[in-house]
C-alpha cells in the first residue's frame, strides 16, 4: 500500500464554513466515543477567519484542486489560553482531517 500525497494549499475565507463544520463534526466524535466537551464550545469564527486571513491555515486534498480531506493551521505565535506557560510561548499547529 502506497503513502497517498497531499496536495496542499493556502485556506481562502470561502473555506470558512468547511472548518466551522468540521470542528462541530470533531465535537459530537469526541463526545460520543470519549464523553468530552472538548470543542464543545461554538469555534471563535473571528479568529479562524483571521488565520485564514493571514496565511496561517491550510487546507489538504488527495488530488490536485480535490476536495479539502484535512487543514492545518500553524502560527508563528503561542496562544495564552492553551496550557502551561512554557507550552503557549511556542508556535502551534493543529491538524484536523475530515472523516
Amino acid at each position: 500500500m502506497s503513502t497517498p500525497t497531499l496536495y496542499v494549499r493556502t485556506a481562502v475565507p470561502d473555506d470558512l464554513d468547511t472548518l466551522v463544520r468540521w470542528r462541530e463534526d470533531a465535537a459530537k466524535w469526541i463526545s460520543a466515543e470519549h464523553g468530552s466537551t472538548q470543542w464543545s464550545n461554538p469555534g471563535n469564527t473571528a479568529r479562524m477567519l483571521a488565520w485564514i486571513n493571514e496565511g496561517s491555515t491550510f487546507m489538504a486534498s488527495l488530488a490536485p484542486g480535490g476536495e479539502a480531506v484535512a487543514t492545518i493551521t500553524s502560527t508563528p505565535h503561542g496562544d495564552r489560553r492553551c496550557g502551561p506557560r512554557r507550552s503557549c510561548a511556542r508556535p502551534r499547529a493543529t491538524c484536523t482531517c475530515s472523516t
